[in-house]
C-alpha cells in the first residue's frame, strides 16, 4: 500500500474526475502504468466514497462485474456499503428502470424474473442475479467445483426494477445486481454436480 501522503493526494484528485479523467486514469497515474485487478478494486474500497456521485457508475459496474467467484472476493462486500448505494441510487436509472431491455422482461404484474446459482447455506452476499435461468445452473455448477459440493441449487425471484442496483454483462451473461431481501417469490430447483453443467468459458476465465 502507498504512504499516507499519496493516499491523501488520491483522495484530493477524485474531485477532479470527469468524463475525460475517470477513477482507473486516477489510480494509474498516482500508482504506476500497470494496476492488477485486486489493485484497482483495492483502491476503490479505499477511495469510492470520495468519486463524484456521477461518475461512480461506471467504475462500479465495471469493477463489480471483474470479480471472480475466488479471486477478488474479499472486496465484494464493499460494494454494498450503504453509502456507495446511496449514491449509486442517485445515478443508475438509466440503467434501471429506464433500461429497455429489462422492461421488455417484465411480467404482467411488473416483476423481473431473475435468477442464481449457488451452493451456500444462506444467500448472505448473493447479489448478482442472472436473467437467464441456465446462466445461473452454470454459475451454481462453478460454485460447487470450487466448495467440493455434491450438490447446487437456482433460486428463482421476482424483483422489481427499483430495487435493481445496476445492471452488468459479465462474459455475455446478463446480470442484475439485486439484495436478497429485495428478491421475492424466492423457489430452489436443486441440481447434482457434474462436469458437464460448468460451461466452456470457464477454463479461461478461471
Amino acid at each position: 500500500m502507498n504512504t499516507n501522503s499519496d493516499y491523501f493526494a488520491m483522495v484530493k484528485d477524485c474531485s477532479n474526475i470527469n468524463d475525460e479523467y475517470d477513477f482507473f486514469d486516477l489510480v494509474i497515474a498516482h500508482t504506476g502504468n500497470y494496476v492488477s485487478r485486486n489493485k484497482f478494486l483495492s483502491w476503490f474500497k479505499l477511495l469510492g466514497e470520495f468519486i463524484p456521485a456521477e461518475h461512480l457508475y461506471q467504475p462500479y459496474t465495471e469493477l463489480l462485474g471483474d470479480i471472480h467467484v475466488v479471486k477478488g472476493r474479499e472486496y465484494y462486500s464493499d460494494f454494498f456499503k450503504p453509502d456507495i448505494l446511496e449514491k449509486i441510487r442517485k445515478v443508475n436509472r438509466h440503467d434501471t428502470v429506464e433500461n429497455p431491455k429489462l422492461i421488455s422482461l417484465l411480467d404482467n404484474e411488473g416483476y423481473l424474473t431473475v435468477y442464481l446459482g449457488h451452493c451456500g447455506k444462506t444467500l448472505h452476499n448473493c447479489n448478482s442475479w442472472t436473467l437467464k435461468k441456465e446462466d445461473a445452473i452454470h454459475m451454481g455448477a462453478i460454485y460447487a467445483l470450487f466448495q467440493k459440493s455434491p450438490e447446487f441449487y437456482c433460486v428463482t425471484g421476482k424483483v422489481k426494477l427499483n430495487d435493481v442496483i445496476a445492471s452488468i454483462n459479465v462474459r455475455g451473461r446478463d446480470e442484475v445486481i439485486v439484495l436478497p431481501k429485495n428478491v421475492s417469490n424466492k423457489t430452489k430447483d436443486f441440481f447434482d454436480y457434474s462436469d458437464d453443467k460448468v460451461p466452456q468459458w470457464w477454463t479461461w476465465w478461471a
